[in-house]
């Protein structure tokens, strides 16, 4: 994802802070901060674990929406819903192990785990093309 930001960049001057960006920003942080407070962690490590991975994903959900919103098309568009259900996948994974186990919190798991990888496929098969 950085390397083609880097190359949006060159051709043209991306706006990290108009109000699509923010909003985006904003759900993103709120999302982790409400999974990160409704599970019960047994250590503090494990929550400063899921917090780092959490600001991760925090942060390519923003290159992924900057890219998609800088440059439209199929590329951008894969990129950030591969992003989206990646997110979706790791969130129903730990309300799954940390907060109830439910069957279907494995299955939303287990499919969006898949979908985001068909996404990811799609994105790098549209790039090899370009």
């Amino acid at each position: 994802m950085v390397k083609r930001l880097k190359e949006i960049n060159v051709y043209k001057r991306i706006n990290f802070f108009n109000f699509s960006h923010l909003l985006i920003t904003i759900i993103l942080v709120v999302l982790m901060l409400m999974v990160l407070n409704n599970v019960e962690l047994k250590t503090k490590v494990e929550y400063y674990i899921y917090l780092v991975f959490g600001l991760q994903l925090v942060f390519m959900g923003i290159l992924s929406s900057v890219l998609y919103l800088n440059e439209s098309g199929q590329s951008g568009l894969f990129l950030a819903l591969a992003v989206a259900s990646f997110i979706i996948s790791d969130m129903f994974f730990i309300l799954n192990k940390n907060f109830l186990e439910l069957s279907i919190f494995k299955f939303i798991n287990a499919l969006s785990q898949t979908v985001s990888y068909y996404f990811y496929c799609r994105y790098f098969l549209v790039n090899i093309k370009k």
